[in-house]
């Protein structure tokens, strides 16, 4: 006797149907199917009712256990273009039992449909529908050129720091979300859509003004490229940047510029770039840029929260490992990265960074670079390391290292300047001469020698000079060096045809130069009497086993003397001590004036 099963089988075999065929025809799975024929399942009496039309048999034919099946003749021959008719209404019949369990759910998810068609159909629309909105992100508050920084306060202002010789810094801007530092100039994106400006020539400067539902803003070295909520592109440059050739571009929903560079994004996922770059033939490979830094040596992007980097050799590896990175800022031999815990980690290819510094770093909301130096927005206040040449950034005191002070100063005359020179300070930048107000001079330079004309002095006055070696993002300014003068005019000496070298002018740098032995060779050789001159021993050891003279009472700082003001004057020299070892009997005199042996 034929059950079910066996029945589904045979009908099934006897027309050649496979059981995934069947099973289709059902709108069931086919692991589902052959169930049925296997009696592990049986199926609805819906489905037997499909099965039994399908067949063209009575449906009883299937359930009826004594019911034999005649498969000798064409009885039960199938008319198989019905498969489809079969299967559709099969799924009308399931869709109509879903919609009555369901409708009231349906027509809400309906309504809310017709909703947001609504507030689409509103919405401004680009080409072919596309369109974009401005999303605020971090990376926008914080750009930098070489010489100078733009930032944005938690206020929406704009701020510069830097070079402003341009007048690039005088950003007179509110309400902004978006600003970029080009070489000369600055460019911010306002909430409403428009684009401010500053530094750029009145043509480009009124060309950016007309722009409007402006979702983002780039500058390169010369070039500044917008994106609006259509996906259009524009490029504006004077020198016509090579990377404007991105000009015109549609279905655009990203852009990035730097340096000479400008890249795109476009809406089906592919990229473009224009300009050269390190690793341009790569591009395409890179997959989603979020950001990127160029430099001449350099070219970094983050790719999926890590770090893709092309160099000119230098080795940047020990950051390819990091994750849950959000930007990237690079320099000539630096790469340094922004993570999203406020974290910045950076690598060097020479240490002129302090790297102790940049880890030191907490809650960092952007960070940008120069070629020589990087900075990071912290709150509402700009910190830096490297260059700092255009004062871009504070540098706390406790982190720099004072600069030795100028020592070793030497004055002479020629015949049209007076000439101050002194040993180099190592690690100083510059040096900065003032001589006392009343002859208002004030001098830089990155010699170790300056030159005051004559004229400027006034016979037999005295002055004061301070000579400050100055510092850089390293190093604070050194202790001023003050020495005293009293300018004597050559032009005003007297005359003495017997004796003219009576008049050579004596300096203490001169006599402070010289040993001991030296020195009263010296006074004997100008006949000064040496029952005016006295001598002390000092605490100071001496460098050698030489006895030489650290310094002169009875003489000012610099003071220029004939040698008959020399002779008029009582003298106090002092001297150096050599240590004990040395045998040397001035250690008794130490603390006392004597009167040297006369020549």
């Amino acid at each position: 006797m034929l059950r079910l099963p066996e029945k589904l089988a045979a009908l099934r075999k006897h027309y050649s149907y496979s059981q995934s065929y069947i099973a289709d025809l059902l709108d069931v799975d086919v692991l589902v199917y052959m169930n049925y024929e296997n009696g592990s399942d049986v199926p609805s009496f819906d489905s037997l009712k499909i099965l039994a039309k399908f067949y063209k048999i009575p449906v009883e034919t299937l359930f009826i256990e004594d019911e034999k099946l005649d498969l000798t003749d064409d009885a039960y021959d199938i008319d198989k273009e019905n498969y489809t008719y079969l299967k559709r209404q099969a799924k009308k019949e399931k869709y109509l039992h879903f919609l009555k369990r369901h409708h009231k759910t349906i027509i809400l998810t309906m309504v809310i449909i017709l909703l947001l068609s609504v507030a689409l159909i509103l919405l401004p629309k680009g080409s072919d529908g596309l369109t974009l909105v401005h999303s605020s992100h971090p990376n926008d508050l914080l750009d930098a050129s070489d010489r100078s920084v733009v930032y944005i306060d938690s206020t929406g202002t704009a701020h510069g720091r830097g070079d402003n010789t341009n007048s690039q810094l005088d950003l007179d801007f509110s309400d902004v979300i978006e600003i970029k530092e080009g070489n000369n100039f600055t460019v911010a994106l306002k909430s409403d859509g428009t684009i401010v400006s500053a530094g750029l020539i009145t043509r480009i400067a009124d060309e950016l003004a007309l722009l409007t539902d402006i979702v983002k803003v780039e500058a390169g070295n010369d070039h500044i490229v917008t994106l609006d909520t259509k996906g259009d592109v524009t490029c504006h440059s004077t020198y016509g940047a090579e990377a404007c050739a991105i000009a015109g571009s549609h279905h655009v929903i990203d852009i990035f510029a730097d340096d000479d560079v400008v890249i795109a994004v476009y809406e089906d996922g592919s990229v473009e770039s224009f300009g050269d770059f390190l690793g341009q033939d790569c591009l395409a490979d890179i997959g989603r840029i979020t950001d990127m830094a160029i430099s001449d040596t350099i070219s970094a992007f983050i790719v999926d929260e890590k770090l893709v980097y092309y160099s000119d050799g230098q080795d940047f590896d020990e950051l390819r490992e990091l994750t849950g990175l959000r930007q990237v800022a690079v320099g000539d031999d630096f790469i340094a990265v922004l993570d999203v815990e406020g974290k910045v980690h950076i690598a060097i290819a020479e240490n002129f960074i302090l790297e102790e510094e940049v880890a030191s770093w907490s809650d960092v909301k952007a960070i940008a670079s120069g070629k020589d130096y990087l900075v990071a927005l912290i709150g509402d206040e700009i910190v830096g390391v490297g260059n700092n040449d255009y004062d871009q950034f504070d540098v706390e005191s406790s982190q720099k290292i004072t600069l030795a002070s100028v020592s070793n100063v030497r004055i002479s005359y020629t015949e049209t300047d007076l000439v101050i020179e002194f040993d180099p300070v190592s690690n100083a930048s510059a040096y900065n001469l003032r001589i006392d107000v009343g002859t208002g001079i004030a001098m830089t330079t990155t010699s170790t020698s300056f030159s005051i004309p004559l004229g400027r002095f006034t016979d037999g006055s005295d002055y004061t000079i301070e000579i400050i070696a100055k510092g850089d993002q390293m190093y604070d300014d050194s202790v001023p060096t003050i020495v005293n003068l009293r300018f004597r005019d050559q032009n005003s000496l007297p005359e003495d045809t017997e004796n003219p070298e009576d008049q050579e002018l004596i300096t203490l740098t001169q006599m402070t130069s010289m040993s001991e032995e030296e020195f009263l060779n010296y006074l004997d050789s100008l006949e000064v009497d040496m029952t005016k001159v006295g001598r002390y021993t000092t605490d100071i050891v001496c460098a050698g086993d030489e006895i030489t003279i650290t310094s002169i009472s009875g003489i000012s700082d610099f003071e220029t003397l004939t040698r008959e003001e020399l002779m008029s004057r009582d003298i106090v020299y002092y001297v150096c001590r050599v240590t004990e070892d040395d045998g040397n009997e001035d250690m008794a005199d130490q603390g006392t004036t004597e009167q040297p042996e006369a020549f």
